[in-house]
């Protein structure tokens, strides 16, 4: 690994987030290298030799990037991004691959990597890759802000009433929301069945993707004209 610079430049933007970094690559050298040149650009950063080690930590800690090689000891760095994301990590992943590898760092990418950068690089790569992780990361998190104030009317807690009926059908939407079904909400205009829809959405696992509303009865009534 080289560098082409030490000026100084972009370190302020580098520096602009407390949560730690974590380096995994079963080289030594590497892993004491990228902890050293990251030190002294303000981060903290965690180590690991391999993708088991990995995901202990991930799960304890609340890591804002995670510069993660392909080929590893036992669990390759692929498998260990599917794992990442599926127990919920929610930071940014730049894939570090040796020559040749480049076809698997695109297939990482397609996985959820946000970008892959190749053995050997310079300091002043590393650098940029990481800072557009960052502020990709930034985007990220404003827009699930912004989306949580925006759904935050739907949540079951802020829906007001205090009937039986409501108080059951509330209950029953925590119970199903997690399920992977389908859900049939009945009632006449007007009684909140959008609304309820909306916060079972909301609670799901497809939560984060946009809720699609058709309105039927227009749809009926366009056909029929």
């Amino acid at each position: 690994m080289t560098s082409k610079s030490d000026n100084g430049k972009g370190h302020a933007a580098l520096m602009d987030d407390e949560r730690p970094i974590l380096v995994v690559d079963d080289d030594d050298g590497v892993r004491r290298l990228c902890t050293e040149v990251l030190t002294t650009r303000g981060f903290e950063v965690h180590a690991a030799a391999d993708a088991e080690s990995a995901l202990r930590m991930a799960d304890e800690s609340d890591y804002r990037v995670v510069l993660l090689d392909l080929k590893l000891p036992g669990m390759d760095g692929v498998e260990c991004l599917r794992r990442l994301k599926a127990e919920g990590y929610r930071g940014e992943v730049v894939m570090i691959t040796g020559y040749g590898n480049v076809p698997t760092a695109v297939e990482a990418m397609k996985e959820g990597a946000h970008d892959f950068i190749e053995k050997p690089f310079d300091i002043d790569e590393m650098e940029a890759r990481i800072e557009r992780a960052l502020e990709q990361g930034r985007r990220n998190e404003a827009v699930a802000g912004l989306r949580e104030a925006a759904m935050a009317p739907y949540q079951p807690d802020n829906i007001i009433g205090e009937s039986a009926p409501l108080q059951k059908a509330l209950a029953t939407a925590r119970k199903v929301a997690p399920a992977p079904t389908a859900v049939l909400i009945t009632g006449a205009t007007g009684t909140g069945k959008e609304l309820l829809a909306r916060a079972i959405h909301d609670m799901s696992g497809r939560g984060k993707h946009p809720l699609v509303v058709v309105n039927c009865a227009a749809k009926i009534g366009r056909a029929h004209v």
